[in-house]
């Protein structure tokens, strides 16, 4: 042992190594703040998506703001595991997050999502923090088949962002989706 700690590294003593080598000082003098940190990254991973984990012990965000991320992701089971917990389906987002459930599924072409939510009662024109609504999202993103289905749904084609003044076609057109248009 007297000898590993005299020749640590290619002759050099281990508390040389230790403030020679940034990430080993890091974990040598911040320690305690790394594993928690750690510990609290897998947890959260853990509550969102962890397939044995019991989801509805950790939840780091409140139930909207995680309805939110998993609209987003197209997490069709999860959302509507989180409306029978009680989510409002037409929750605005909070600074962390400026969409709502549906304009967060429909910019992904999450087309599933966005069907459970509107037969659960999502308005199909709620605009987000950023006055745009999910037909403007879809648009941008060239998702054809979820862009149909909320004008079928009775999604405004006239409605436009206050931000920016794009109309969903606007949208479309300005991200290179003909096909949209």
């Amino acid at each position: 042992r007297a000898r590993v700690d005299s020749h640590f590294m290619n002759g050099c003593t281990r508390m040389e190594v230790w403030f020679s080598c940034p990430v080993l000082f890091f974990h040598q003098s911040h320690f305690r703040l790394f594993l928690f940190l750690l510990v609290f990254q897998m947890a959260c991973f853990n509550a969102v998506a962890g397939d044995k984990a019991d989801k509805s012990e950790f939840i780091p965000y409140d139930l909207n703001e995680e309805l939110i991320i998993a609209a987003r992701r197209g997490d069709t089971e999860r959302v509507r595991l989180l409306l029978t917990k009680g989510a409002d389906v037409n929750a605005q987002g909070t600074a962390r997050m400026f969409e709502t459930p549906l304009t967060a599924a429909a910019g992904g072409g999450h087309l599933d999502t966005v069907k459970l939510l509107l037969a659960h009662g999502a308005d199909v024109n709620k605009n987000d923090d950023q006055s745009v609504n999910a037909l403007i999202f879809a648009a941008m993103g060239g998702h054809n088949e979820t862009v149909r289905f909320l004008l079928d749904k009775g999604a405004d084609l006239h409605a436009n962002s206050s931000g920016s003044g794009r109309t969903a076609l606007m949208g479309a057109a300005f991200n290179g989706h003909i096909d949209t248009v």
